[in-house]
């Protein structure tokens, strides 16, 4: 079993989730091509889901998903990463695979305590978001995290 002390992750802690012994960690896309139009975020909704449902299948399976918005580029814009963890929720629940595999948001578009608070309200947990990174020093990464974990973790 992975122990996470913390809800919201720094870099480091991430790299060591992904690597730790004992759990299949797979991590899933959450990017869309902008200049098909709508239609295509749609597609891509309908593809993550399926791609997370069969990672939880596959021999083996992942016990633990992340879903991350890094490959976003000039041409490839990030799922809102609430959209995309709800799709990859529902999807796993229908097809009665949730309670098998953990869910962690690599986001870069959670910045504040309600876009936090969002997350893991729809995934329920544990969902865990990653990406502190900036140019700022350790000690500030760490005093952010403390500021955006401690309203929530107040309810």
């Amino acid at each position: 079993m992975l122990r996470i002390e913390h809800p919201v992750l720094l870099a480091e802690e991430m790299a060591a989730l992904r690597h730790a012994g004992g759990s299949e960690t797979t991590t899933l896309s959450a990017v869309w091509e902008a200049a098909a139009g709508p239609e295509e975020l749609s597609r891509a909704l309908e593809t993550l889901a399926r791609d997370a449902v069969a990672a939880v299948r596959r021999g083996g399976g992942a016990t633990i998903l992340v879903i991350s918005d890094r490959d976003a580029d000039r041409t490839r814009a990030p799922i809102p990463m609430l959209l995309a963890i709800g799709a990859v929720h529902q999807r796993l629940v229908q097809s009665k695979q949730r309670v098998r595999v953990g869910l962690v948001a690599e986001a870069g578009d959670a910045w504040d305590v309600h876009h936090l608070a969002a997350l893991f309200g729809t995934a329920l947990r544990p969902c865990t978001l990653a990406r502190l990174q900036c140019s700022v020093t350790s000690s500030h990464r760490r005093q952010y995290r403390s500021a955006a974990e401690n309203p929530i973790s107040r309810s």
